[in-house]
């Protein structure tokens, strides 16, 4: 009955994850909640240096602001908005000051964020003389910002130390300079998201699609150093618009397609046309994953659209000469479509269900590149010599998350079973990859619902991976430490027909003992206990017992053995574990805090042999 109400007791301490995600925060519902559902903040507002913003709508936490750096998140307590009245736009950098922009009361507003402190900027810049802003682009001006005012209608801005400047009414009066019925929205023609990140820094020169009232939707260039807009070129002659969109940038030049599936090429000067209008490039905004540059050629994904049934892969050379893949006829079934296109050991790699195949100069060829690793694999996201990707597409964490590196398939994050995932999302935030997970009871708002944000370095998350699929075997047999307390240790013995471990623990008592206290063999503080029980995959949960009344190298007395506590032995690796103990046998009782140890092997001559019987398994 104590063994019992022991473990219970020792089941409420932590445990170290064993995965190459780290649990940042786990949000639990004390009670229902009347509305919406319980989610972990999303990373979304990344600064140039790396800082993430999180805004929490709904969550358990008095806090609805996050700062997040790395795996550290901090409320920003100094945000004291009612929630209700308060609905966020962007956080964005302006020179060295963090921005918040949002609207209280419906009223738009800035504030800036210093430490934990939200302040106004309306003392500094005034009131803001525009409302629904977007964009927040930062060039070497300022900040571009597409509004709406009743004036003016939507158009571009500028935010900068002097104030609040409309760049030009381009559409004169109140009418918008772009088709925002058309669901259009200034539409940037350049890698939107790293400039608003600043990921490439303050730009000079930023293309958009706008609408001079005349032309149609066409491509318009801002230049920071007048603060100009000017028309790149009518490509759609007449009032109707040509609706340029983004396909990439290979150095200073940009791509970009237009409604009719012409693709540009523009040196934000000019634009000339490259193709002869018989292409198949589908209108559409591509995934951030499948727009990259391998060999000095641009690769485009494009999926399926209303006119057409198929999935391509557009190729810009370097001559302008443009390649039309087409990766798969695209069934009626969902569960068939064309997953991930990305580069990896210098091809286009294509991942269509279980499906794997490669671009090989001009052919389509089949890629062994998740060959055994995999049925069906999800990429969450890649560099150059690495993969991240789920155990089962269609749907983020259908299964378990393994990263793909060095031809090895290692797990990085593998789903709780304490807890049934019904909610799962990503996003990639500079060198970081944060996963978001909720429970069905969280969906529903539910008491005791469990939202969690984890997160992983990446690239280099898996480089010095360990097995996650470790298991203790005989190979671990020998004699472990702390570095930290030099003179104390375990010896530790694996019987694995049995499936128990046995551990002895050499350590001292809490307290020296008194000075005159004395011994005939050896010295009167030292302490030594034992434990034993049953093991599972990488952990041992032993029962620690006391042994005491006997005397050197006799029968007589006999001796006591009482339970004394709880000893659990977790290996993270052939030379590296984690003792976490609850020592209950203390006088007086619950004297020694519960507490855990990271022990070494003293010497490391059996590393080999217990990496070798890991490979086996």
């Amino acid at each position: 009955m104590l063994a019992a109400l022991v473990y219970l007791v020792f089941a409420m301490f932590p445990h170290v994850a064993q995965a190459r995600f780290e649990l940042i925060k786990e949000w639990v519902l004390a009670e229902s909640l009347e509305n919406g559902s319980l989610s972990a903040p999303f990373p979304g507002w990344q600064l140039a240096d790396g800082m993430v913003y999180l805004w929490d709508d709904n969550g358990p936490s008095p806090y609805r602001l996050w700062r997040l750096e790395g795996t550290t998140l901090t409320p920003v307590t100094g945000f004291n908005f009612d929630f209700d009245r308060f609905v966020p736009n962007a956080i964005f950098s302006q020179g060295d000051r963090v921005v918040l922009s949002g609207t209280f009361d419906g009223v738009q507003g800035h504030w800036s964020i210093v430490g934990d402190d939200v302040i106004s900027m309306e003392p500094l810049l005034g009131p803001v003389p525009f409302y629904a802003p977007y964009l927040w682009t930062p060039t070497d001006a300022g900040v571009v910002i597409s509004a709406r005012t009743d004036e003016h209608g939507r158009e571009l801005w500028l935010m900068s130390e002097d104030g609040y400047q409309l760049i030009a009414d381009l559409n004169p009066g109140a009418a918008d300079s772009h088709p925002g019925s058309a669901g259009w929205d200034a539409v940037p023609i350049y890698d939107w998201h790293a400039a608003f990140t600043g990921a490439q820094g303050p730009q000079s020169r930023l293309m958009f699609s706008l609408d001079d009232g005349s032309s149609g939707s066409e491509p318009w260039v801002f230049d920071a150093a007048d603060q100009s807009l000017t028309q790149v070129g009518d490509l759609v002659a007449g009032e109707e618009a040509s609706h340029p969109w983004w396909l990439g940038s290979v150095g200073e030049t940009q791509y970009f397609g237009i409604i009719d599936r012409q693709i540009f090429r523009s040196d934000e000067t000019t634009a000339i046309s490259i193709d002869d209008r018989v292409g198949l490039f589908s209108y559409g905004s591509p995934s951030s994953q499948h727009n990259f540059v391998l060999d000095g050629a641009l690769h485009a994904w494009w999926g399926p659209h209303a006119f057409d049934s198929y999935g391509y892969i557009t190729r810009i050379n370097p001559d302008d000469s443009i390649e039309f893949f087409r990766a798969r006829r695209f069934p009626a079934s969902p569960t068939l479509e064309l997953d991930s296109v990305f580069p990896f050991d210098g091809a286009a790699q294509i991942v269509s269900g279980s499906t794997f195949l490669k671009l090989q100069g001009s052919e389509l060829v089949e890629s062994d590149l998740f060959t055994g690793k995999a049925g069906r694999p999800g990429v969450i996201t890649w560099s150059e010599s690495e993969v991240l990707f789920e155990e089962e597409a269609s749907g983020v964490f259908q299964g378990d998350v393994y990263c793909l590196v060095n031809d090895q398939s290692v797990a990085m994050w593998r789903k709780p079973q304490d807890i049934p995932y019904a909610g799962h999302s990503v996003v990639r935030r500079g060198g970081w990859v944060y996963l978001r997970t909720s429970d069905p009871a969280a969906i529903e708002g539910e008491a005791g619902g469990r939202a969690q944000l984890w997160g992983m370095p990446f690239p280099g998350g898996c480089q010095q991976a360990w097995p996650e699929e470790f298991h203790i075997n005989a190979s671990l047999n020998d004699a472990w430490y702390s570095p930290d307390t030099p003179g104390q240790g375990f010896f530790i013995t694996v019987f694995e027909e049995q499936g128990t471990v046995f551990a002895a623990w050499f350590t001292y008592d809490a307290e020296r003992p008194p000075a005159n206290v004395q011994a005939i063999l050896a010295e009167p503080g030292h302490r030594w206990l034992t434990a034993y029980g049953p093991y599972q995959g990488a952990q041992a949960d032993l029962e620690l017992e006391k042994t005491s009344g006997g005397i050197f190298n006799s029968a007589q007395p006999e001796v006591s053995q009482v339970f004394a506590g709880i000893l659990n032995i977790r290996f993270t690796g052939c030379n590296s574990a984690v003792v976490e103990f609850l020592i209950t046998d203390t006088d007086p009782p619950q004297s020694i805090p519960a507490g855990s140890i990271e022990i070494e092997r003293i010497a490391p001559d059996n590393v080999a042999a217990c990496e070798q019987a890991i490979a086996r398994q």
